[in-house]
């Protein structure tokens, strides 16, 4: 996040948008979001995952996005708790869920 941010400063100094490049999932797109609302220069953030169940269903609580736009959550950390069941049954076999 931080090297975002300083990315996004370094734009700004030329006067360029930031508009960065999101294949994340949903908590990643929550974080990169929290970047995007601390720097002046912010245009757009790229998203992958219409009609992803997976993407929709990591966190818990109300879709993060809602007719093409995303409200940075207030809560602690990332504003967003992520939903252990779903996580645990997207795991690859071959590797453990982390706890």
């Amino acid at each position: 996040m931080l090297e975002g941010r300083r990315i996004a400063d370094l734009a700004d100094m030329y006067y360029i948008p930031f508009s960065p490049h999101n294949i994340c999932g949903s908590i990643g797109t929550v974080a990169a979001s929290h970047v995007c609302a601390a720097v002046p220069n912010f245009q757009v953030l790229e998203f992958h995952h219409l009609d992803n169940e997976l993407w929709s269903n990591l966190t818990v609580g109300d879709n993060l996005i809602e007719l093409g736009h995303l409200s940075v959550p207030t809560d602690p950390g990332l504003g967003v708790a992520l939903d252990e069941t779903v996580a645990k049954d997207a795991t690859v076999e071959d590797l453990e869920f982390f706890e």
